[in-house]
């Protein structure tokens, strides 16, 4: 499908011991593999973030930013979250996509804002050698105070990796609104 393009480079940058991005900020994941290189997701502002490496051509990620509803998505959290996830099941990140199944559908409170996650598993069919089924795709996002934008925090979890899962949940739970 074509999403939109900002045009803009990542960073990964840590400061106050935290990633900030698009108005949210996150602990970093845990564990010694996680790189400061972050995934680049076209459509995603003032994007930062750390990847891991699990396999060749394949990486865990884990970026906050902001989303333009003015770049076409949704001023409805539930359908602009559908969207992102759609973007990036039809994206090169998931190159070999097969299917997705949906996990988690819903409000989430991040500091006292009622957002919406969204979670999937997204199937690819092509890391079959690496035992590799695909990522579980964690899309969260929080209304700021602009009309025109979402923050959003988005990680990808390769499917039935504990370890990975386990290191993305201390980012997971550190999630908080900064303004």
């Amino acid at each position: 499908i074509d999403c939109p393009s900002t045009f803009e480079g990542t960073r990964s940058e840590i400061r106050d011991g935290r990633l900030h991005g698009g108005g949210l900020s996150i602990e970093p994941p845990s564990g010694s593999r996680w790189e400061r290189n972050s995934a680049y997701i076209n459509w995603l502002y003032d994007s930062n973030g750390m990847t891991r490496d699990i396999a060749p051509g394949w990486m865990s990620n884990v970026n906050v930013g902001y989303i333009l509803v003015s770049d076409g998505f949704s001023s409805v959290m539930s359908t602009a979250a559908e969207q992102f996830v759609t973007c990036m099941a039809s994206s090169g990140m998931f190159d070999g996509f097969e299917r997705r199944e949906l996990l988690v559908n819903e409000d989430y409170v991040v500091s006292d804002r009622i957002g919406w996650r969204l979670t999937s598993n997204i199937f690819v069919g092509n890391m079959k050698n690496y035992d590799i089924d695909g990522d579980v795709v964690d899309i969260i996002l929080v209304p700021t105070d602009d009309k025109d934008r979402f923050a959003v925090y988005v990680s990808c979890v390769t499917i039935g990796h504990e370890e990975n899962r386990a290191e993305v949940d201390v980012a997971l739970n550190s999630l908080r609104f900064d303004g």
